[in-house]
């Protein structure tokens, strides 16, 4: 019976442990995601810029092109 209990106890002291390293991967993917969407909407921020770049340069190249 001590030795049942020593083992279960072992068992949960593996258990423990497995979930707390799942838990820190948990948080770390979770800090991930948080940079990736803060870096996702740091390039959506130059989506206008780039669009009124491309008109400015069309326009230019109308111009340039006499049309």
């Amino acid at each position: 019976m001590i030795s049942a209990l020593r083992s279960f106890n072992e068992s949960m002291r593996r258990y423990e442990a497995a979930a707390a390293r799942r838990d820190e991967a948990m948080r770390e993917l979770g800090a991930a995601l948080e940079r990736q969407d803060e870096a996702l909407q740091a390039l959506l921020a130059f989506v206008p810029v780039t669009q009124a770049e491309m008109v400015r340069v069309d326009s230019r190249i109308d111009r340039i092109e006499g049309t």
